[in-house]
Parts: structure tokens; sequence; C-alpha cells
């Protein structure tokens, strides 16, 4: 399916645009889940108690890739404001912004290997399980550099409009994981046994093939350059990428505070309770996979059509992915519902607790899904404020989903009907949110239009000097 061109964007039909924006989009993000999902079934085979630690260090990996996709959007942005200025700009901010991912996560690596043991014990991780997951995120810390330039590489090829690419090199690398996991974690043929730190080991490898993959796709680009290296114009590059990617940083880091603080309130419940917590957070991750494809390309669809002035256009497609929001979180509980149990018994099925594992997880996939719709409406409607550059905005309806509904409301239901009051609370903080980030994003085009003087039945509003103040 060709990749639909500017004017495309601007005038198309919107829902046969959106899903031809998203479908190399969606494929891009399977592959790299699947490394997740990889990781999860082959670490399963060794037991809940290895499955439990890997959870632990949930939040620590997603506050180091949070903050390197939240450079990645910036990136892109960037770039795609200098092809559509025609300057020659687009090679000097996507060399400058790899330097600048590269500083920027050596230094979360540095503080990540310091503040390790403190960081598990705080999320409640016993003294065994921290000596399960220590070596696994060592092996993982020291690889991260890896995948770093591929991640902020992407971002500057999204935006030369290029999703092709980066999509097959991802495909390639989680190919390359899925056979070196068992290898490396199992010992088959020439390799050793390893267990834990065998399957960082074999992510790690994969992501060696990203990074050389994504260095030649960047050069063939026109997007890195030793001259654009050694020349002038660091700063600026740093502060163009930074306008949109430290609000991009911020939110992407709320999201392994939130996960740190609600796997401590799973610990409270056992070993078990943590394996299934962990367990459901990586199938979840693919599970809304479509929200995020349809996410991503609906911030390019909004961002073009709200530079173009086509207000009108923005607030459609607003409109028709909060529908998507509520037909695709009913769609994806209704499937892990009913795959409750055979997925539970893919990933735990050894260990002294399994039983109890089995039982757990079978819960989370049969409980937490129900409030999907309620996540997938706030994390739209996010996406929609950052390509609409009001990143507070964004700010404010992810902050609301994870720091006051969410995770007091699953502490309120823990305290008050246990393991699974706790999954319930989780719900009801994801639906109340997305009534929020519904609420917010429908007034603000009620109450933009009113300033504007924009009657019902115009096609868009009128001129402003800022596009944004009347689109949204």
């Amino acid at each position: 399916m060709p990749r639909p061109t500017r004017d495309e964007i601007l005038s198309g039909p919107i829902v046969p645009v959106l899903a031809r924006l998203a479908g190399p989009m969606l494929v891009g993000i399977v592959a790299v889940l699947t490394f997740s999902l990889v990781d999860a079934y082959f670490i399963g085979q060794l037991g809940e108690e290895e499955l439990a630690a890997v959870a632990f260090t949930f939040p620590l990996t997603f506050l180091v890739t949070g903050a390197a996709m939240g450079l990645s959007v910036g990136t892109s942005t960037a770039v795609a404001r200098a092809v559509g200025r025609d300057d020659g700009g687009a090679c000097r901010l996507g060399t400058h912004s790899l330097g600048l991912a590269l500083l920027v996560v050596a230094g979360m690596v540095v503080a990540g290997f310091a503040l390790l043991d403190p960081a598990l014990r705080a999320m409640g991780a016993r003294e065994d399980l921290r000596e399960l997951a220590t070596p696994y995120m060592q092996v993982w810390l020291s690889g991260i550099l890896l995948l770093v330039v591929p991640l902020v590489g992407n971002g500057a090829l999204r935006g030369v409009g290029d999703t092709v690419s980066p999509t097959v090199v991802m495909l390639i690398a989680g190919a390359i994981n899925a056979v070196l996991d068992p290898c490396l974690i199992f010992g088959l043929g020439p390799f050793p046994r390893l267990e834990l730190p065998g399957a960082a080991l074999a992510t790690v490898a994969s992501w060696s093939v990203t990074l050389f993959a994504s260095l030649y796709l960047l050069r063939r680009r026109g997007l890195l350059s030793w001259a654009a290296a050694i020349g002038g114009g660091w700063r600026e590059s740093w502060a163009e990428v930074l306008i949109i990617g430290l609000p991009a940083i911020g939110t992407n880091l709320l999201v392994p505070l939130s996960g740190a603080i609600l796997t401590r309130l799973a610990a409270g419940f056992g070993t078990a309770a943590v394996a299934a917590f962990g367990v459901g957070g990586r199938v979840e991750a693919l599970a809304l996979v479509g929200v995020m494809a349809v996410g991503a390309v609906n911030s390019v669809f909004v961002g073009q059509n709200w530079g173009a002035g086509q207000c009108d256009r923005v607030r459609t497609a607003a409109t028709l992915v909060l529908r998507f929001a509520l037909l695709y979180g009913l769609a994806a509980w209704g499937v892990l519902f009913l795959l409750r149990r055979p997925l539970a018994a893919a990933f735990v099925n050894e260990g002294p607790d399994a039983a109890d594992a089995l039982v757990e997880a079978a819960q989370y996939f049969a409980i937490v899904p129900a409030g999907y719709a309620g996540f997938a409406t706030t994390a739209l409607v996010s996406g929609v404020y950052n390509a609409l550059k009001r990143p507070s905005r964004s700010v404010l309806v992810i902050s609301v989903r994870l720091f006051f509904l969410t995770v007091p409301l699953a502490w309120l239901g823990a305290q008050l009907h246990g393991w699974v009051g706790f999954l319930w609370g989780i719900v009801a903080g994801n639906l109340l949110a997305g009534l929020f980030a519904a609420w917010v994003v429908r007034g603000a085009f009620a109450s933009e239009r009113e300033e504007a003087g924009e009657p019902a039945s115009a096609p868009n509003p009128p001129a402003a000097e800022d596009p944004a103040a009347v689109c949204l």
C-alpha cells in the first residue's frame, strides 16, 4: 500500500489516509513488542521467580527507553520542519540529535548502575529477586546505547516520510532476538546456559543489528554526515529538538514512575502476583499496538493539517480516534477475556507458586482490559495535543490518569479487596481518565471555536497568528 502524499493527507478521505499511514507503523511496533513477548515466554520456562525479577526491572527499562523515545519525537518534528523549509538543515539536525541522545542516555546508564539496587529495594523486591534482576539489568544497561541510535534515527527517518525502512530493520532484529533467546537462556548447541542474563544478551545482540542498519539508512537518506558532526550549530539543533523532546520525555517518564508504584503494590501480594503483573504488562503492550500505531500516525495527520489551517479535519480526526479508542478497547477486552487462561499458561508454568501465578495472571487478563477504552482515549488525546504543540495539556491528561486516578484507586482497591480489588482499581482509573480526556478535548473544541467566532457551519475557523489557538 503506497504511502499517502501530502495532498492526500490534507484533502483525502480521513479514514483511508489514516489506515495507509498506520500500516507500516503497526508492523514496526509489533516487531518491537515481539522482543518483550519472546523474552517473557522463554523466561517463563525458567519459573515465576525469574518472571517476577524481570517484572521489577520494567520501570527501570521504561525510564531509559522513554527518554530515548522522547528525543525521537523531538527529532522527528525538527527534521520534518527542516524538510518543509527546504533549507538543508535536516542533515545537521539528524546528526546532532544522535549526539544529544547518546549524551542523555549515557548519563542515565551511569545513574542506572549506581541506583539499580536501591531502586529494586524501593519497589519491594526481595533479596533473592534482586540477585536475579541485577545481572539481567547490568547486561541490558551495558548495551542500551546500541538501541538509542536506532530509536532516534527512526525519528529522523519518519521526519522525511520514511516509515518502511525502520520497520524492516526492526523485523530483522526481532527475528534475531527470537532465535538467540532460547540459545542463550537454555544453552542450546554451542551456547552456554546463561538464563536471565542470556535473555538480556540476546536483546543486546539484536540491537547491534539495528544500530548498523540505522546508521546506513541515515547516511543514505542524507541525515548523517561527518561534515555536520564537526560543524557548528549544535546548540541551535539541540534547542530545536528539545522544544518538543523535553515535554515528550517528561510524559514518558511518568509511565515508569507510576509503574514502579504499581509494582510495589503488587509486591504486597507475593511473588506470584508480581509475576502475573509483569506478564500482563507485556501482553497488554501488544494488545494495545493498534492504539500506539493510530496515535503515532494521527499526530502526523493532525500536525500537517494544523500547519495548513485545515482545522475542520483536525476536529474530525480527533472525533474519529475517540470512537476508535472506545471500539478498540472493548474488542481487546473481549479477546483477552476469552484467551485469559491459555495466555496465562503460555507464560507461567514452573515454580513453587506457579498455580497461584496462573490464577492471578488469568484474573489480570479478565479484569484489567476492561479499562482499555479509557487508556486508549487518554493516549490518543495526549498525542493530538503534542501534535498541536500543546505539550502541557498532554502532560495534564497523562498525569491525571496515572497519579490522580489509577495509582490511588489501585491502592484503595488493594486495601478493600486484595489482588482483585487492585486490578479493578486500575480499571476504574483508566475509565475515569478516558472520560476526563474526552471531556477536555471536546471542551477545548467548543471554547476555542466560540472564542474564534466561528459559526457552526464554517468549514474552517478564521485565520489566527497561532493556528492551534483555533484548531484546539
